[in-house]
């Protein structure tokens, strides 16, 4: 796709607007793109350089449109800035309701551990095996602590 030297021209005027002029946006724009009839008109206008002029420059312009739209901040409760931290007390209690006994180290759970059926062709001649057997289970803490990047 060829682009004629006008086209060309919009392209890097508006490559430059983006790069120098949206972080933050001039006032005077901002505020008429944040009205309902200024982004009806923006929008119009690069719907009509899209479809009747230039695709290329129609991409570039939404692409300004975009970062030149009135930024969306959070919202952050003065209340929620300083959160109550809990007592020491009551994480004591939290973490002795989720203690189990098979969490304790050196401590062996015995679970049922149920055996699969053999199936019928190897089941001739050999002795059934109980179907529960009691093993001990013995709780280990894991070998490899592993270490992630901090993104």
């Amino acid at each position: 796709m060829r682009l004629t030297s006008l086209e060309l021209g919009a392209v890097v005027l508006t490559i430059a607007y983006i790069a120098f002029y949206t972080h933050p946006a001039p006032r005077h724009i901002v505020d008429f793109v944040s009205s309902p009839v200024g982004s009806v008109v923006t929008l119009l206008g690069v719907l009509y350089v899209t479809v009747k002029q230039s695709f290329v420059l129609g991409v570039f312009l939404a692409i300004a449109y975009v970062l030149t739209v009135q930024q969306v901040t959070e919202y952050l409760d003065p209340n929620e800035q300083n959160p109550k931290t809990p007592d020491i007390k009551e994480l004591s209690k939290i973490l002795e309701s989720v203690k189990s006994p098979s969490m304790t180290k050196g401590t062996e759970s015995k679970l049922p551990v149920t055996l699969p059926e053999p199936p019928a062709s190897e089941k001739k001649g050999t002795p059934s095996t109980p179907p529960v057997s009691t093993i001990p289970v013995k709780a280990t803490p894991p070998k490899q602590v592993e270490h992630f990047a901090p993104f």
